[in-house]
């Protein structure tokens, strides 16, 4: 797990940090389609993002440069990485937002290439054989990539050996632009898409349709196109990169297209929007058509309907409804309206999706408030509360835009504390250690004397204020994590029990239809085991709070195995 983890934090550094610098290079690429690839090697060896950058197609660099821009701002300014160490359980002073490589070594050796030209400006370049040695020590690390190390808690080291002779025809994609050649990454990917799916490719043509006289005319164009259900005529409407990459991957789109979306567009208008010298945003008028079983789809500029939904594009990309994520609608809306990027190329206008995709990630990222931004992170904890509540008392919170409230609360005696306001105008509630560095558990807990952190969500969206009251349980025998006096205890998950009165209590454990006879079951009290016997088991509970929790273990029964099963549960009663 951490060598997948951290090397998907060095990806997400490299995209969320690197992009810019390139964007400033006046010169990059190489010579020839097998010069491209191997400069990108020595490049990626010696840790050189400038250098590797340099050698990624000019228009996919200037695209995703735009959009890393825009993170970096929302990254920077919403307190995301303090909020990560303020939660890590290890926070390094060697964390921070800078870009680093310290730690991770990659070592490429024995790669050879074979070239195949499509055409003049495109080539594929197959590398058969050669191995990757990723070396990644999470003490060494450094910046961004230590603080979501930090955040993650795992400092293990980890090596990764692939040999490329063993995982196909990895095939690298290079396109030439303005006598240089350069990796694109986007037909890479596609490249690889097709393979995987086992279809041919298509024809590049020697000479590229002209665009259009408007940005609305060239989307008007692209969209009108799709009606058809050929991809090469959509080809034909976009910029000449992506032009090339639809003709030659033209199954993939017509393949998606005849087995998932089977989508027909009935109308298509749109009206010009901003723009400049070199880019203009087409925006959608009146969209119309049909997708997947027939269902029809109607979108203007902010709204968007069909069979049983209408729904319309807000300020924020932000979903509150969703336990805080992305409107999907929000993809394809650049400033609040539905629109297509067009590119000026050659005098003439024409779509990039490319483009499209980078201005609609500019447009999400800053139109989310900090607070929104803290929550789609999963780093609500580690913002400063906003004040207090006390036990045993109903207060009042307000939320913020994006929907949560963090407050602190003190335990005097080992407790089992519970949200008694879960339903109606409640909130839903997590409680974590006074740092935000430990979790205890959604809506229940077991917490010793000491001052803790709630963070409480609000129930449904477009709600601003909620009452909520942590409580002690009330009744002698209440199994605190349903609120009743039974409920199920799972295999996986401990719940809080409170005996209440100085003669403690009993529990009685009954196995419930579930079990499996091949397994051993107990019931795990503080930690200490009591075995289940048949029927009911009777386990005497002290005064006080304290966790209970089902264990199953594995044994082999008449020759068959059975494995620990999350799906085993017992129920629970306190005797009266």
């Amino acid at each position: 797990m951490i060598l997948i983890s951290s090397a998907s934090l060095v990806l997400l550094a490299l995209i969320i940090t690197g992009w810019v610098i390139a964007s400033n290079i006046l010169r990059g690429g190489a010579d020839s389609p097998e010069a491209v690839v191997t400069s990108t090697i020595e490049s990626i060896q010696k840790k050189d993002l400038l250098g590797t950058l340099s050698m990624v197609s000019p228009r996919e660099r200037d695209a995703l440069a735009r959009a890393q821009k825009a993170v970096q701002d929302k990254i920077s300014t919403s307190g995301i990485v303090d909020a990560a160490k303020r939660s890590s359980n290890e926070s390094s002073a060697d964390a921070g937002t800078g870009l680093d490589f310290d730690g991770v070594d990659i070592s490429i050796t024995g790669v050879s290439t074979q070239v195949t030209k499509v055409s003049d400006d495109v080539a594929l370049v197959k590398v058969p054989q050669g191995q990757i040695d990723v070396k990644i020590d999470p003490k060494a690390t450094k910046g961004l990539i230590r603080a979501f190390v930090d955040h993650s808690g795992n400092y293990n080291p980890t090596e990764s050996k692939t040999d490329l002779s063993k995982i196909g025809n990895l095939t690298l994609v290079a396109v030439r632009n303005d006598g240089r050649w350069f990796i694109s990454g986007t037909m890479t990917l596609l490249d690889a898409i097709n393979s995987n799916l086992g279809l041919p490719r298509g024809t590049i043509p020697t000479t590229l349709p002209e665009g259009a006289n408007s940005p609305h005319e060239a989307a008007t164009n692209a969209v009108n196109s799709a009606q058809s259900l050929n991809p090469a005529q959509l080809a034909a409407n976009l910029v000449d990169d992506e032009a090339r990459a639809g003709y030659l991957y033209s199954h993939i789109l017509d393949k998606a297209d005849k087995t998932y979306f089977h989508a027909a567009v009935t109308a298509a208008e749109f009206t010009d929007g901003q723009q400049d010298a070199s880019r203009g945003q087409a925006v959608v008028s009146r969209l119309e058509g049909t997708i997947w079983n027939g269902a029809r789809f109607s979108l203007n500029d902010r709204c968007a309907s069909g069979t049983n939904y209408n729904q319309c594009l807000q300020p924020s990309a932000f979903l509150q409804q969703y336990y805080g994520a992305l409107d999907p609608l929000s993809y394809f809306a650049k400033d609040g309206k539905f629109a297509l990027t067009t590119v000026n190329e050659h005098g003439k206008w024409k779509v990039s999706l490319l483009d499209s995709i980078a201005d609609h990630v500019v447009s999400i990222a800053s139109g989310l408030s900090n607070d929104q931004a803290l929550r789609l992170a999963n780093l609500m904890q580690g913002q400063n509360a906003q004040g207090s509540v006390q036990l045993d008392q109903a207060t009042d919170v307000k939320f913020n835009d994006a929907g949560f409230a963090v407050r602190t609360f003190k335990v005097d005696r080992r407790s089992v504390i519970s949200n008694a306001s879960e339903g109606g105008t409640g909130a839903s509630t997590r409680f974590y250690a006074k740092d935000g560095k430990t979790e205890y558990g959604q809506g229940t807990a077991v917490l010793d004397a000491g001052e803790y952190v709630a963070v409480f969500t609000a129930l449904k969206p477009g709600q601003v204020t909620a009452t909520v009251k942590l409580a002690h349980p009330v009744n002698e025998g209440v199994f605190t994590s349903c609120g009743c006096s039974q409920g199920s205890l799972s295999a996986d998950s401990p719940v809080g029990v409170e005996a209440v009165g100085p003669g403690g209590a009993d529990l009685t454990i009954t196995q419930s239809a579930s079990f499996d006879s091949r397994a051993y079951y107990s019931v795990l009290v503080d930690g200490h085991r009591n075995n289940l016997g048949y029927g009911s088991t009777k386990i005497h509970l002290d005064p006080g709070a304290h966790q209970v929790k089902l264990d199953v273990q594995e044994t082999t029964l008449y020759g068959y195995s059975s494995s620990r099963s999350s799906y085993a549960y017992a129920s629970a009663s306190f005797d009266r």
